[in-house]
């Protein structure tokens, strides 16, 4: 826990001193079994994602990416994503970040089993940059 917490410390400080934002959601997320299987962009400013235990995010390099006209991730060129792993910090740019266009950073979730049978789970820390009030 005191790691978490001093990550979510220095991202905020580091987001903040970045984007001149002032308003953050924070969350430690134990993911048991498969979620966010499809490649996808958020529709947020910013994400940062810290993954504890378990493999990391998959985030896909932009020459990869084969996009809707909306900014929708249609497809990912395997060739061209990486896979994350324990320790390793991922910041995106989301659909919302001003000259995106919609588009934001193509990401999915490791596949790590099926939820009613997963015994792997992931525990992450995400900072979002959210609207300021």
């Amino acid at each position: 826990a005191a790691a978490a917490a001093l990550d979510a410390s220095e991202l905020l400080l580091a987001l903040r001193r970045h984007t001149g934002r002032r308003q953050y959601i924070v969350r430690l997320e134990l993911i048991l079994g498969d979620t966010c299987q499809r490649w996808h962009r958020d529709l947020n400013i910013c994400r940062t994602i810290v993954t504890y235990v378990g493999p990391g995010t998959q985030v896909a390099h932009e020459d990869g990416v084969l996009r809707e006209a909306d900014g929708t991730v249609a497809t990912v060129a395997a060739e061209r994503a990486e896979h994350l792993g324990p320790g390793d910090i991922l910041l995106m740019k989301g659909g919302l970040w001003q000259g995106t266009q919609g588009g934001g950073a193509a990401h999915r979730a490791p596949s790590i089993g099926p939820v009613p049978a997963c015994t792997t789970h992931r525990l992450l820390l995400k900072v979002d940059v959210s609207e300021d009030f």
